[in-house]
């Protein structure tokens, strides 16, 4: 069986419904051709419960790795944490919370990954990190879910 993987934000219907009915055959998955393979869109064939949305799967993702990094190279725990703070950064955005001036958090967790293939971060640096992004996104995720709306207002003065 040959499925096409692709790229976010978007995941084949098809892809989802054939890796919950095949979930202990040999699936073979081949990459769009247009598309440069770079390794980390990799799929992996894990069972998860048919309520589980795409962000709890990212975050359980994020938890996982971040408990065996021993298992991951320079590369891929930079994607991922990269990874993290675009969807961080999109939710942010739908929920209408402004980058603004000041410290954030989200350039915290990217200084991080820009400079893991440096070597410059220790594994607990990197383990902070990524525990840091699985909360962030689990916290917009709620908000996200319980639709509660987000006023930010203007000081005065």
């Amino acid at each position: 069986m040959i499925v096409k993987v692709f790229r976010r934000p978007f995941v084949s219907q098809l892809f989802l419904t054939l890796m919950r009915r095949h979930h202990n055959h040999c699936i073979k998955i081949k990459p769009m051709s247009n598309l440069p393979t770079t390794g980390v869109d990799t799929v992996r064939s894990t069972r998860q419960p048919h309520n589980m949305t795409p962000t709890t799967s990212f975050i359980s993702e994020l938890v996982r790795d971040a408990n065996r990094l021993d298992r991951l190279d320079a590369y891929q725990k930079r994607r991922l944490l990269e990874r993290a703070v675009t969807t961080i950064r999109d939710m942010r955005q739908t929920i209408g919370i402004p980058s603004g001036p000041g410290r954030d958090c989200v350039v915290d967790i990217h200084t991080v990954a820009l400079s893991i293939e440096r070597g410059w971060r220790s594994n607990d640096e990197v383990h902070g990190a990524l525990l840091k992004a699985a909360g962030m996104i689990r916290d917009l995720h709620i908000v996200l879910d319980s639709k509660t709306e987000i006023r930010i207002a203007k000081p005065t003065g």
